[in-house]
């Protein structure tokens, strides 16, 4: 599933997560996000699907394109997304955070994608690394 095509579906829908329009949209969000979705945020904690979804999101100020983007297959319906991400964003609502939070990071993650038949959905992204 690392071939150029899918490479390059797979950086659009990760830029996807990283522009306001999109991450705001719920339901281009629940597209995105396999039904086993999780992450972990900066501070290690686990956030589901669900608690992703609810966030409400605010002004997001990344670099795109994304730096250092790379794929990896790990199997026929599984990659393994890899790149630097440099934002600075505003999120409100986040259940761990009182009022709104402002900061600008540069940062590593990791995604993993999954295809299944036709669809490419997200099931996992990493714990963010600052350089």
């Amino acid at each position: 599933m690392t071939s150029q095509p899918h490479r390059a579906q797979l950086q659009r829908l990760e830029e996807g997560m990283w522009c306001s329009e999109t991450r705001g949209d719920r339901a281009w969000m629940e597209a995105q996000l396999g039904p086993d979705f999780f992450e972990f945020g900066q501070s290690g904690r686990r956030y589901d699907r669900s608690e992703v979804l609810d966030v409400e999101v605010g002004e997001i100020d990344a670099v795109l394109p994304l730096n250092d983007f790379r794929c990896t297959s790990l199997g026929d319906s599984h990659v393994l997304v890899t790149y630097q991400i440099e934002c600075y964003i505003v999120w409100y609502g986040v259940k761990i955070l009182t009022g709104v939070e402002q900061y600008f990071f540069i940062c590593r993650t990791t995604e993993l994608w999954r295809q299944i038949i036709y669809n490419i959905h997200c099931c996992h992204t990493g714990i963010y690394i600052s350089e």
